[in-house]
């Protein structure tokens, strides 16, 4: 099976692209002395073909792998599916699909799949839509043919865990209430939760706000005292201060 992606895709995007999901905008060169060109403009309706290009560069950068003419849905994209989305005429966007396949803009990209639908055209020359089972199952060749599908999966990187642990909850929880480095609030909340349990360090960070993550412990100390009420000392105090006013009201000295 074979779809259809731009050649050297990179050239069309910018450091900014790399940072957003979607891309809301391509760019493109302003060379027109380059011999893809030149060729491209001698064709019949050459400048018509020049257009075409840049309605299928525009699709490609909204594929969910860019410069890829393949849906999300895992469907090879053609002529027919980018003219009606760009409300173009199918035609020019064959031809300018040629066109570009001949001067090297557009290449071919093997891929495994099910047998293409009889659309009437054939996608060497038209693009049109193939199905195919997934782009993660799919083998990929370079411009040479060799197979890259193998070293793909020998360097791709072990997904990383999730951390789903208590100690992790609360600090996603508790984190923005803090001031400092990302790093350092985390290791703040940690070494809370080590001294106090999950439980005291919840209740104490709930109501602790806009508090350096270096003057966390000090913060919370307070804090827990507070919430765990008065000392045994403080409360034999108050009660030897009670049983003094009592006696003075006794005496009519008070």
């Amino acid at each position: 099976m074979k779809a259809i992606r731009v050649a050297n895709w990179e050239r069309f995007e910018k450091s900014d692209h790399k940072k957003c999901s979607v891309m809301h905008w391509i760019a493109t060169p302003n060379s027109h002395d380059g011999i893809g060109f030149l060729t491209l403009l001698t064709l019949p309706d050459g400048l018509r073909k020049y257009g075409g290009w840049h309605l299928i560069l525009q699709i490609a950068s909204k594929c969910p792998t860019r410069g890829l003419l393949v849906s999300d849905s895992g469907r090879c994209i053609g002529a027919k599916e980018i003219a009606l989305k760009t409300r173009s005429n199918e035609k020019d966007i064959s031809d300018s699909i040629a066109a570009c396949l001949s001067i090297g803009w557009l290449e071919h990209l093997e891929v495994s799949g099910n047998s293409p639908e009889d659309s009437g055209n054939s996608p060497e020359d038209s693009g049109d839509p193939q199905e195919f089972s997934g782009l993660q199952n799919r083998t990929e060749q370079d411009r040479t043919g060799q197979d890259n599908s193998a070293a793909s999966a020998e360097t791709a990187p072990a997904k990383k865990k999730r951390d789903t642990s208590p100690e992790t909850a609360l600090v996603n929880k508790h984190s923005f209430r803090l001031k400092g480095p990302r790093a350092e609030k985390r290791a703040a909340i940690l070494e809370l939760i080590r001294q106090l349990g999950i439980e005291t360090a919840d209740l104490v960070l709930s109501d602790i706000s806009g508090v350096w993550a270096s003057d966390l412990i000090a913060h919370a100390q307070a804090e827990a005292e507070r919430l765990a009420g008065p000392t045994k000392e403080q409360l034999e105090q108050w009660e030897k201060v009670q049983k003094i006013v009592e006696q003075a009201k006794l005496d009519g000295t008070l």
